[in-house]
């Protein structure tokens, strides 16, 4: 499984890139791009059931879902991204999302045998907001000297149910010689419902 360069990493190999005479950067599809941007947006994987946003502001993410990342090239489990909100306890095998309602979304971390091991409610606007019926989480982004980055994930729904995640990095900054530098990447995850969950959300765009 090939490894995806990171923003801060894109922006200092650019910034290497940037002294040398002829230099490449190689993303994972293994395209080539000179000089100092590095841009990586894929779109999303066609073989996987087609996204769906709420028709409000933000999606309703009411279901029981698995750990287990869809995403065969960089998986990651879901655990990942409620890590911003708790740490996961020992033992969990599945996350139970409820809402967001009146501005709360509640995580529930179940054991293998649906007992609750911790709970959480998250409140919009502190922990996460809602962008073009997308729940927007902000992440920790990689610190490097004279790089400024930024980084989220952005969760919804496709038609079968399952959980969608959209991760968003960026970052830029100035090579040696004072030359400007960017990289931005996209990444695709997908957790497929253990439990139905309520439908209503209509076809839409993707973030």
């Amino acid at each position: 499984m090939s490894r995806r360069t990171s923003p801060a990493g894109a922006v200092a190999a650019a910034a290497v890139c940037a002294t040398l005479t002829a230099c490449v950067v190689i993303d994972r599809e293994g395209a080539a791009f000179h000089g100092p941007v590095v841009i990586e947006h894929p779109g999303y994987p066609p073989y996987w059931p087609a996204p769906v946003a709420a028709s409000g502001p933000c999606p309703l993410l009411d279901g029981r879902f698995e750990l287990h990342d869809l995403d065969d090239r960089r998986p990651l489990s879901l655990l990942h991204w409620t890590q911003p909100w708790a740490p996961a306890p020992a033992g969990a095998t599945h996350v139970d999302l409820a809402g967001p309602r009146g501005g709360g979304l509640t995580v529930r971390w179940l054991g293998a045998d649906a007992t609750v091991l911790l709970q959480r409610t998250l409140h919009e606007d502190v922990d996460f907001r809602c962008v073009a019926g997308w729940l927007q989480v902000p992440l920790a982004a990689p610190a490097l000297p004279g790089v400024v980055a930024t980084r989220h994930a952005r969760l919804g729904r496709n038609v079968r149910g399952d959980l969608v995640v959209a991760q968003t990095e960026a970052g830029g900054g100035l090579g040696f010689l004072v030359v400007p530098l960017y990289g931005s990447f996209k990444d695709w995850h997908a957790y497929r419902q253990a439990m139905p969950a309520p439908t209503g959300a209509t076809r839409d765009g993707t973030p």
